[in-house]
């Protein structure tokens, strides 16, 4: 579906975010220590981690995720941070092949649960 991934002239968002419990594990790539924890929103382009103590915004990334039985390991790097609740982080390291097959995943996960992109945000 063209319409799902096509980005809104009036929303910089690709990908249709889904709210799902979704485990991941990260390693800041200047400790590599891993930190399992679960995506409350993710997409093919990133995902919305909930942790009390955020890591600083820019802070680079290596992510472990599973699509099935395949494990991607992109890099990515902190984009928000909310002291006290999460932190937005963005894929930089999938490919846009990899992004699209990681969304339509994703879709096949949460078909019903959709979160649409509000407008201007």
């Amino acid at each position: 579906d063209e319409e799902r991934t096509k980005a809104r002239h009036d929303n910089r968002r690709k990908f249709i975010r889904h709210k799902i419990s979704y485990p991941l594990e990260l390693r800041d790539e200047r400790v590599n220590t891993p930190l399992r924890v679960n995506a409350t929103d993710i997409s093919g382009n990133g995902c919305y981690v909930e942790t009390v103590m955020p890591l600083p915004l820019a802070t680079a990334l290596r992510v472990d995720l599973w699509m099935a039985e395949e494990r991607i390991s992109p890099s990515a790097i902190v984009r928000t941070r909310d002291p006290g609740v999460g932190m937005g982080i963005e894929f930089t390291g999938l490919t846009e092949d990899a992004k699209n097959r990681f969304q339509t995943y994703l879709d096949t996960m949460d078909p019903s649960k959709v979160i649409l992109p509000k407008d201007g945000q």
